[in-house]
């Protein structure tokens, strides 16, 4: 049950997600990234976009003339970097069946004598390794190998902290701080570096930012996207296959345990073996995409899918969530934050928030504190446009209302981070003194975090009252304050 009322469950949001029978294909050049949000991404609903790899960087230095992954001379400019290599003949595609390699030992068995022999008897006698998630950008970030399409670039799982505006910021005030200290402080002045450093890693996730590359036949199981984000792929060369199901049919994917786990093929769903299992999988009805090379393809929050290539394939591939998908991301982390906290069974290891949070971003990727930073990051960049111009023409009038329509996206989910954050804190005082706590008890988030009531307040009135040099720096440190109600040490 939610704990506070009207706050939407993630089966909420899975069954108010709309359906589709197919995945249109249009042409980049005939899809505007307005049109885009307000047609795919604000409705949650799949598109291919074709003519999206033409002037790629990595389209002209990795792939061959006829078409083809070129490991060679991928090897020269990148062999000695740290790959993730999965065996796709594994029964079981996890973290701990993934071996790492130097990119070169990879090349040097796609282009092997004995890899090439297998080629020819057949797909299925040839050894299936697979590389996935290899994170280039941080790896190798001048090289610029593509550039994210405009469509899909209001990016706020990977930007979140990457602007330069909060880099000069940032800048700015450690000057400041060091024109006041005095020279017996030098220690300290090291140590709070070394802290802040730490702040970041733990307000900020890794980067979601991929590199895919594998022969024929290599695939990924069935899944939805980590923490219920959106994804993109685009083919850098080669072809996939997609079995895509809309979320309001991925309960039928479970298994019958209850635990959540998805069927891994669906193409079994109706062998004997699966149906014990699995024995709603075959009403799944997955909707098949056969995604060509220079094509991408935006997949929607919550839509589970499983990916073959069937060619060799080189795609890039990016998680991301901004406004529109903020609130299904929340719910999501709450209910996995629940999970964890009611499975460990020592009641100060579910007192002890470092620790759950821990374990949830073990498991989902990021945690709710990551959550949390982000969707203050954002909403502070929402409030600096909604902000920036004090003009008004009719168009801005409905720029304003749409930014509004924006902020209350992210709003309302931090305002539950927040409810829920303290919630756990009052509750574990609770339990220590008078044993377990019920659920039914009334809870005021106001009274513990006054803060969001003058952030409500903020967000009505801009920017009437105020200027906008004066609004935007009000705003950022109110958004800013919600960061801190998310440590929960």
């Amino acid at each position: 049950m939610p704990w506070i009322p009207g706050q939407p469950s993630l089966e909420d949001w899975e069954n108010r997600f709309p359906s589709c029978d197919a995945v249109p294909t249009v042409r980049c050049e005939d899809l505007s990234p307005d049109a885009f949000r307000a047609e795919f991404m604000s409705k949650n609903l799949p598109v291919m976009i074709t003519g999206i790899t033409d002037d790629w960087r990595a389209r002209r230095e990795w792939v061959t003339e006829d078409g083809q992954p070129d490991v060679v001379a991928m090897s020269e400019l990148f062999g000695d970097a740290k790959v993730l290599v999965v065996d796709c003949d594994e029964a079981i595609d996890t973290d701990l069946k993934r071996r790492e390699m130097p990119f070169r030992e990879f090349a040097s068995w796609w282009q092997s004598s004995e890899t090439r022999k297998r080629a020819a008897a057949g797909a299925a006698a040839r050894e299936k390794l697979y590389v996935k998630d290899w994170n280039f950008v941080g790896d190798f970030p001048a090289y610029g190998a593509y550039d994210t399409p405009p469509h899909v670039r209001d990016d706020w799982l990977n930007d979140c902290g990457s602007n330069e505006d909060d880099k000069n910021e940032n800048e700015n005030e450690n000057e400041n701080e060091n024109e006041n200290e005095n020279e017996n402080e030098n220690e300290n002045e090291n140590e709070n570096e070394n802290e802040n450093e730490n702040d970041d890693a733990r307000l900020r996730p890794g980067s979601f930012r991929f590199v895919y590359l594998g022969v024929e036949g290599t695939w990924t199981p069935m899944h939805v996207d980590v923490a219920r984000s959106y994804s993109w792929s685009a083919n850098v060369c080669g072809r996939k296959k997609w079995l895509m199901v809309p979320p309001s049919r991925v309960k039928y994917l479970r298994h019958r345990d209850g635990s959540g786990r998805l069927i891994p093929d669906v193409r079994a769903a109706r062998l004997a073996s699966a149906r014990a299992d699995f024995p709603d999988a075959s009403l799944a009805a997955p909707l098949t995409v056969h995604q060509p090379p220079g094509a991408l393809l935006f997949v929607p929050s919550c839509w589970a899918h499983q990916v073959h290539n069937e060619t060799d394939c080189l795609s890039i591939n990016h998680n991301w969530f901004n406004d529109c998908t903020f609130g299904v991301s929340s719910a999501y982390l709450r209910d996995e934050s629940r999970t964890i906290r009611l499975g460990l069974p020592d009641r100060d290891d579910r007192a002890d928030g470092v620790l759950c949070q821990r374990l949830l971003a073990r498991k989902a990727g990021i945690n709710q504190l990551h959550l949390g930073s982000i969707g203050s990051w954002g909403l502070r960049r929402v409030l600096d446009s909604t902000c920036a111009s004090e003009a008004n023409s009719e168009a801005l009038k409905r720029e304003k209302r749409h930014r509004a329509r924006r902020l209350a996206n992210v709003f309302q989910p931090l305002r539950h981070l927040v409810h829920e954050t303290h919630f756990f804190a009052t509750r574990d005082v609770f339990e220590r003194e008078f044993g377990e706590f019920n659920e039914g008890n009334e809870y005021s988030y106001r009274s513990c975090h006054p803060g969001v009531g003058s952030l409500l307040g903020l967000v009505v009135s801009a920017p009437r009252a105020r200027s906008p040099t004066e609004e935007t720096s009000r705003a950022r440190k109110e958004a800013d304050a919600f960061v801190e109600s998310f440590d929960v040490d």
